[in-house]
């Protein structure tokens, strides 16, 4: 039976799947009474500035490129739907006070957002690289997470279709953006039935 399925339920399917291999493990991490004081004693500014920092460190571009803040309040809304609460605080909290901690171990910043740019690549690296197995499954999943909704389409609300709106990334990268002019090429010499594009709306 097929289906359709909009690029938006594609993207957000996959979304879950990501966060589900951090739901497996974090927990735990996050729930440690270092992770839980640390994460109830964050506020909202800077959970926000250590995600848009994370965001801007991993796909190498400026603190102030119009597409860090969106990208990184809908990777803390994700976060946040995808991990059980804390007590004292949100998951994406005690994300920032894992991020802080690393920052301040391996660079000497008080937090990842005012490290800089080497600081920033330090701290993940070590996170990366860490002995503990929920540290680097947390690092495994925010460094391809980031990359992941800073080119998708994440943040326009609404799937993107060939002349609509488009993220400013895009640009950067010299990104057409998506187009279905070249339907009937995928099917040529198909299968009786076989419909690659169909599943799809826009």
């Amino acid at each position: 039976m097929t289906g359709t399925l909009s690029r938006r339920e594609l993207l957000a399917s996959t979304a879950r799947t990501a966060l589900a291999g951090v739901a497996l493990s974090v927990p735990t991490l996050l729930t440690q009474a270092r992770w839980a004081t640390a994460a109830s004693a964050q506020t909202s500014p800077t959970v926000t500035a250590d995600f848009e920092a994370m965001v801007a460190a991993i796909n190498g571009v400026p603190d102030d490129d119009p597409g860090v803040a969106p990208v990184a309040a809908w990777i803390i809304a994700e976060f946040d739907k995808a991990l059980p609460p804390l007590p004292n605080g949100s998951p994406s909290a005690a994300v920032a006070a894992v991020l802080d901690a690393y920052a301040l171990q391996a660079g000497g910043a008080p937090t990842f957002s005012t490290a800089d740019t080497a600081g920033r690549h330090a701290a993940l690296r070590a996170m990366v690289l860490d002995p503990d197995p929920s540290i680097r499954q947390l690092a495994n999943q925010v460094l391809p997470f980031s990359s992941f909704a800073y080119w998708g389409d994440v943040v326009l609300g609404e799937p993107a279709v060939p002349g609509g709106p488009r993220p400013p990334q895009w640009d950067v990268a010299g990104y057409l953006g998506p187009s279905h002019g070249r339907l009937d090429t995928f099917q040529d010499g198909s299968p009786s039935g076989f419909a690659p594009m169909t599943d799809f709306d826009a």
